[in-house]
């Protein structure tokens, strides 16, 4: 079982979570795809599991994900259980969110330069 790391949205090394019940990677050919974490509320840094935190396995920074919804698993007759229901979408949603729009002179947007360079124009241009 890989350790799972979280971080905020300034890089911050919160925590590190060891023991999780499931793990679940969907992913999608057309979409985004998401990530289901089942852990119990009261393991070691399940606390911090909070929503806008990025988790990503051990040293693996190209896995991230940021996490989007937090609740309480429920048991087949409706009573709480003692797992939270984390559920993340990876980084590059961020991207899905955005709309750029080109400058009000002209009809659209051309950048050229190093990859990061671009993506760095467009973020922070949104």
């Amino acid at each position: 079982m890989l350790p799972l790391r979280i971080i905020d949205l300034n890089f911050n090394l919160i925590d590190e979570v060891t023991k999780y019940e499931s793990i679940q990677l969907t992913r999608s050919w057309s979409g985004i795809g998401t990530i289901e974490l089942k852990i119990n509320r009261y393991a070691k840094g399940s606390n911090q599991l909070l929503c806008q935190r990025i988790i990503f396995p051990h040293n693996q920074l190209h896995k991230a994900y940021i996490i989007r919804h937090r609740e309480i698993e429920l048991d087949e007759n409706g009573k709480e259980t003692e797992n939270w229901l984390i559920k993340a979408l990876p980084l590059k949603s961020w991207f899905a969110q955005r709309i750029i729009q080109p400058p009000s002179h002209t009809s659209n947007d051309n950048k050229q330069g190093p990859a990061e360079t671009v993506m760095k124009q467009y973020v922070n241009n949104k």
